[in-house]
């Protein structure tokens, strides 16, 4: 998976001065900043029962540890990346290229000076990408295929398919009479997504979702069986329907690598866009909120295309709305992997030994199952952090040369991204 200015539930923490939030204990509280990747409600609602858990933790591996922790719901991604950065939160769970915007300049060591990674998450695999031949080695899901950003415009056009199509073998989404297909509920959707063999992946990706009918409206009889690709003439079709209509969502803030960031890579590497043409998908594009937002207005049409993680109709809550966002839109395309998101913390506020001991709490927290909903906010499965043997600064440095070798592939759109915005 926009933003610029953080607004915490209590003005006094943006207005603390510096002094107060020294590390080592300085300040009474230890701030937890999240992004509203849904309504930034239910977010907070989701994730306010770590406040509690986190603190318990913490005692047990520090018995002096006395800081109230606070959570908070950024107003988007870039006010969580600049609070981090200035000191005015601990901790912020980010996606990758909003960390590289706000974690300042390289160090002798290979860390940067304002920020760090505290831990990269985990995920489920969907099963479309683990059952992909492509992602294949030995007749086994291969990690480092899937998270590749050389993949061919081939293969990702032909996983986009594969989605629809395991979705629409194994799911009645049609509602075909008498059928022996899994009924559409949400249960039955979450079994068919996610690989049941439990395998985790070190990535994401966006794909490029489109409402139906508008899919039918524009393409005529020339619309794809299930499990066929969209040709690039038919997807530059549709691309451009949308953009005429206003109707091709994004999200807001031009860090954000699911909503903005990776669908532009996508018109550029998979669909040969030039960069006015980019520019003028961006400057038209009709606001997603959040991904709840996406997926719902992809059900009722006031998305035409809309774009996001996999998958973020599987986000709302409500549980027929949820089946109507299954029923009316398919995946057309698909962008290359997306380094996992993690926790970020701000060196200006927490040391090494607090980093260490939020580290082992936070793993240890994830591990308990009464805690899936917490972290499944953002469909965490569990957190990589130093392995044994390994300094906290040989795993921040190794995890940040992964992000700046994501930037070297991103970077042409994010720095127009970054001129548009500005």
């Amino acid at each position: 998976m926009k933003k610029l200015l953080l607004i915490f539930a209590s003005a006094s923490v943006l207005s603390a001065p510096a002094a107060s939030v020294v590390a080592c204990g300085g300040t009474p509280e230890l701030r937890i900043a999240f992004v509203p990747s849904q309504k930034a409600t239910e977010v907070t609602a989701t994730v306010s029962k770590l406040e509690s858990k986190l603190e318990a933790e913490m005692k047990k591996h520090d018995k002096n540890f006395s800081r109230k922790v606070k959570i908070t719901t950024a107003t988007n991604y870039e006010a969580a990346g600049n609070a981090m950065k200035k000191g005015k939160t601990d901790l912020a769970f980010l996606p990758v290229n909003t960390y590289e915007s706000y974690r300042g300049d390289v160090k002798d060591d290979g860390t940067y000076s304002d920020a760090g990674i505290l831990l990269v998450a985990s995920r489920k695999a969907l099963t479309a990408e683990s059952a992909f031949p492509s992602f294949q080695t030995d007749d086994k899901f291969d990690d480092a295929k899937a998270a590749s950003s050389t993949i061919s415009t081939t293969d990702l056009d032909k996983l986009s398919a594969n989605y629809n199509d395991i979705l629409n073998k194994q799911i009645n989404i049609s509602g075909e009479a008498n059928s022996k297909k899994l009924e559409l509920n949400p249960e039955n959707i979450k079994k068919v997504l996610f690989d049941s063999k439990g395998s985790d992946v070190s990535y994401y990706r966006s794909y490029i979702y489109a409402n139906k009918d508008f899919v039918s409206k524009t393409l005529g009889e020339n619309v794809p069986a299930s499990g066929i690709a969209f040709t690039t003439e038919q997807l530059k079709s549709l691309v451009d329907k949308a953009v005429k209509d206003k109707a091709f969502g994004l999200g807001e803030s031009p860090t954000s690598s699911a909503s903005v960031l990776y669908p532009l890579h996508w018109l550029k590497h998979d669909l040969g866009y030039s960069n006015e043409e980019i520019k003028k998908v961006y400057e038209t594009k009709e606001l997603q909120k959040n991904y709840s937002d996406a997926a719902q207005g992809l059900a009722n049409g006031k998305f035409e295309l809309a774009v996001g993680f996999g998958d973020i109709r599987n986000e709302l809550k409500e549980p027929s709305t949820l089946v109507s966002a299954f029923k009316n839109s398919i995946t057309i395309g698909a962008s290359i992997g997306i380094p996992n998101d993690g926790i970020m913390f701000s060196r200006k506020t927490v040391d090494e030994t607090l980093a260490t001991n939020l580290r082992t709490s936070l793993i240890s927290l994830i591990k308990d199952p009464t805690n899936a909903e917490i972290f499944g906010i953002y469909s965490h499965t569990g957190y990589v952090g130093p392995k044994d043997g390994e300094t906290n600064t040989a795993f921040e440095s190794t995890r940040d040369k992964i992000v700046t070798s994501n930037l070297s592939t991103i970077k042409e759109i994010k720095d127009l991204v970054a001129e548009i915005a500005a």
